[in-house]
């Protein structure tokens, strides 16, 4: 067989690994924070700028403000323009299908891109990550760190210094996207250190250093070449240290122990420990690697796709070494397309396949009865998780309170806490920004806690509520022209089923037993309300 049957075969086996990942990772979104983006990505192709100013949230109308993200937020505007939900689908299966892929291609040589441990491996990746990959920011930091590997393996293997040139190229595209390139280092310090210990191609352990050393160097400051300079570059470190408080009381930063994917964390973490031990490339690296991110992954649950994608390297490099050589091909080849199909199957089994919006997920009823009634726009108060979809959704006559961009304290985010808690002269903040509607949750995600501005709105002449749905309900002012109110016994309603869904997922935290108890007191369920609280009690002990 020639050379050009050979790369013709290479490539197609490749493609089709690729477009099964891709097809996949095509998934209905059911992140809130593409909303936002979205926004500040409409807004640039109106403007021809990148704002600098605050344009849709109303308590910082006017202020300065930095867009961090603004590449990635204009990246999914323009492909939504070009070609809708189906494009923003494809483009989301493409990153977490490139991420994946390129790691398993700088570990695999070609005559093993089918060998069917691999491909268990390459599977089990791509189903432990999906819940990361969807239609955020940070898939640009996936297939980034993919690129890496990839690109680190091929220099190593070609001993070409050439290859590291596109390192800095790598982080100053991501930086534009997403503010991790300090990941990026930390990839490459774990490299460095593995050829250090172990030096190849007859290197010494000073030029592997300082060659390393100057990759670094460059990165960074390429990736300073950015809007908003090396304020961006620094951002996850100024996070981390600043905003402890609030990342509390977001799902995503919860320990992972503490949420329902820690048994695949603990398989996960084995599974690299046993990748580490009993293959020997990379060792050095791999160890490093697989210690730095599974920490940041036991802190923030969030962080566990990066674990994944970091431990498929070694995984699918064990998988090669303890597969049987002697195993027929034929064998081979239908267990691998075996895998490739199931992973076909998977989410159209489930359910999870698919594009556009996910099915009761997103305020799209708030959306239209807002539409009716305030023809001419207005100002809505939202629940923190909601303003970025209400503001893509709405004309931009309508401002909204707050979103889901802010991981630091600022005046909008201390309003909103103040306003949901309803600390005393929440009434008149209403007055003061000329609040014409509310949209609200009964209860908070994760930890179930009944929020107590709900409470209040129940029992308030002034404020009716208009519409219900499956994330939470629309309230508007008690006016003359007002009209199509629910009964407020709905309002309970709402909050025991979002409290039985919180408790489904999270049993173990007290305040959704809390506010399931709340909800069937007011609706006059005496019995439930007090199991309920019975449970509350004994969980807060």
């Amino acid at each position: 067989m020639g050379t050009h049957e050979h790369s013709s075969n290479r490539t197609l086996v490749s493609g089709i690994i690729f477009l099964v990942l891709v097809f996949f990772f095509c998934r209905p979104i059911e992140d809130y924070d593409i909303w936002f983006h979205m926004v500040v990505g409409r807004e640039i192709v109106e403007s021809g700028k990148i704002p600098e100013q605050m344009f849709y949230l109303l308590p910082l109308m006017g202020e300065p403000r930095t867009f961090i993200e603004w590449g990635f937020g204009l990246i999914y505007h323009l492909v939504y323009v070009a070609t809708g939900f189906g494009g923003m689908a494809l483009l989301n299966g493409a990153l977490g299908a490139g991420a994946i892929f390129f790691v398993y291609r700088a570990v695999t040589p070609y005559r093993q891109l089918l060998n069917p441990a691999a491909i268990l491996v390459l599977v089990c990746i791509a189903y432990w990550m999906k819940f990361r990959i969807n239609y955020r920011a940070e898939g640009f930091l996936y297939l980034a760190l993919g690129l890496e590997i990839w690109v680190l393996e091929r220099y190593l293997g070609k001993n070409n210094w050439h290859w590291l040139v596109a390192v800095p190229v790598i982080g100053w595209v991501l930086i534009q996207l997403h503010p991790s390139v300090i990941f990026m280092l930390a990839i490459l310090g774990a490299y460095a250190a593995d050829q250090i210990v172990a030096p190849g191609n007859n290197q010494s352990r000073l030029s592997i250093a300082a060659r390393y050393s100057l990759v670094g160097i460059i990165t960074l400051v390429a990736a300073c070449i950015n809007p908003l300079g090396w304020h961006q570059v620094a951002e996850p470190v100024q996070l981390f240290l600043e905003s402890r408080e609030l990342m509390a009381d977001l799902t995503e930063y919860a320990p992972i122990m503490d949420t329902s994917l820690s048994h695949t964390y603990s398989v996960a973490v084995l599974l690299g420990l046993l990748a580490v031990i009993f293959q020997p490339q990379r060792r050095v690296a791999y160890a490093l690697l697989l210690a730095f991110f599974g920490v940041m992954s036991f802190l923030y649950v969030r962080n566990f796709g990066l674990f994944c994608l970091i431990a498929s390297a070694p995984a699918t490099r064990l998988a090669h070494h303890i597969f049987p050589a002697t195993v027929k091909p034929a064998y081979q080849y239908a267990l691998t397309a075996t895998l490739l199909i199931a992973l076909i199957i998977t989410p159209l089994w489930q359910g999870e396949w698919g594009v556009g919006q996910k099915s009761n997920l997103f305020p799209q009823q708030a959306v239209s009865r807002l539409k009716k009634d305030f023809p001419d726009g207005g100002n809505v108060l939202n629940f923190f998780d909601y303003g970025g979809y209400l503001a893509w959704s709405l004309p931009s006559s309508f401002k909204v309170f707050v979103d889901g961009s802010d991981t630091k304290l600022n005046r909008a985010v201390q309003l909103h806490d103040g306003i949901f808690r309803a600390d005393s002269g929440w009434e008149s903040e209403l007055t003061r920004y000329k609040i014409d509607a509310i949209f609200t949750p009964a209860v908070m995600q994760f930890s179930g806690k009944h929020i107590p501005l709900v409470e209040e709105l129940a029992h308030h002449d002034d404020w009716l509520i208009v519409s219900r749905e499956s994330s939470g309900m629309l309230f508007i002012r008690n006016t003359p022209g007002a009209h199509g109110s629910l009964d407020k016994r709905q309002i309970w309603e709402q909050m025991a089923v979002e409290a039985e869904r919180e408790i489904k997922a999270y049993p173990i935290h007290p305040d959704s037993w809390e506010s399931l108890a709340m909800a069937q007191h007011y609706l006059g369920n005496t019995a439930e309300s007090e199991k309920a609280a019975q449970q509350f009690r004994k969980l807060n002990q």
